[in-house]
């Protein structure tokens, strides 16, 4: 028996027969009862048929989310649904075609859009299908997109539908004669396949703020100079600097030698809230890649920013509690689940 009212209200007569339900139940909880039941000294292998033919999109993306939280298991899931595609963050797509009576199999590259699109083409589906967002926030750069996806991964995560995009050009936004043009083709872009995603969004740096680029509703800035500012953790930066030092310099910093260097370079302490938030992060950590390295950290950017972040993350997740809190709030504003 199926029962959704609590137990202790002991109202058997409320039950619903197993028999009696919907196909959809018994499938999810099958498939529930494997992925729970045996932890992560016992992984196994799901094979999953279709599941778009039993659920609704809504159920998929979640069944999906629940995969993702007890990864030791392998899922192989055999879809049509653009849907399932797209609700799965870290996947590998396999392509079964047949030809002759003889079917063979394709690894799709998901960084390629021509392959992706003869993919989706094979399905009888579309890229609007697939990339069509519930939310969407535009930032700054790569860094910031892979960095953030990282943070709410480890924050409650972004939900289904719900999508971080980079800009191409900064700077545009900024232009007194066209920012706001600009905003507006952004803002069809992100509603590309008809229907306007209800939230949208745009995070810049805060040292893009001024009295002529100000907060908006749909126009937010980190609460720091720019991301870099919030990388600035010398243990971690000591790691880096030492191990991809060049040749002709000392591979022998630590955290205090970094601290130090900040502090003569900047006067001022490095974990001081006040100077992180008026720091060019960016600036400061190629001058000090450059100086204690003698390499750059501006080339290497995207590179040393998701490192760096990982690393944080690892040790101290609440790091990054004003970005979390950011983006939290633009998805509140919209009505747009996150989790908690």
């Amino acid at each position: 028996m199926l029962d959704y009212i609590d137990a202790h209200y002991e109202r058997n007569d409320l039950g619903v027969s197993q028999d009696k339900c919907g196909t959809g139940v018994g499938q999810i909880l099958a498939m529930l009862y494997v992925v729970l039941f045996y932890n992560e000294s016992q992984p196994r292998v799901l094979l999953i048929d279709e599941p778009n033919s039993f659920l609704h999109p809504g159920a998929i993306r979640k069944l999906l989310e629940i995969f993702q939280e007890h990864d030791h298991h392998q899922y192989i899931i055999a879809t049509h649904s653009p849907t399932a595609i797209m609700s799965v963050k870290e996947k590998r797509i396999l392509l079964v075609t047949r030809e002759n009576m003889v079917s063979s199999v394709k690894s799709v590259n998901v960084n390629d859009n021509a392959e992706l699109e003869d993919m989706l083409r094979q399905i009888g589906s579309s890229r609007s299908d697939i990339f069509g967002m519930d939310a969407v926030i535009w930032v700054e750069g790569k860094t910031d997109r892979i960095c953030f996806k990282r943070i709410m991964d480890l924050n409650g995560g972004l939900g289904g539908g719900v999508d971080i995009i980079e800009v191409v050009h900064t700077g545009d936004f900024n232009d007194k004669r066209r920012g706001a043009l600009i905003e507006q083709i952004y803002a069809r872009l992100s509603g590309s396949v008809g229907i306007l995603p209800s939230v949208l969004a745009f995070v810049f740096d805060g040292d893009l703020q001024n009295d002529d680029f100000e907060e908006t509703n749909t126009r937010k800035f980190l609460p720091r100079q720019n991301y870099e500012s919030y990388l600035i953790v010398p243990e971690y930066l000591a790691v880096i600097l030492n191990r991809d030092a060049a040749e002709d310099k000392a591979k022998d910093q630590t955290a205090k030698s970094v601290e130090s260097w900040i502090c003569e370079q900047e006067g001022a302490d490095f974990d001081d809230l006040d100077w992180l938030k008026s720091v060019d992060g960016a600036k400061l950590l190629d001058r000090l890649f450059q100086d204690l390295a003698g390499i750059s950290y501006k080339g290497n950017k995207v590179q040393y920013g998701e490192e760096i972040t990982k690393r944080i993350l690892a040790d101290n997740p609440s790091h990054f509690h004003e970005i979390v809190k950011l983006i939290k709030c633009i998805l509140k504003e919209a009505n747009q689940p996150a989790s908690p």
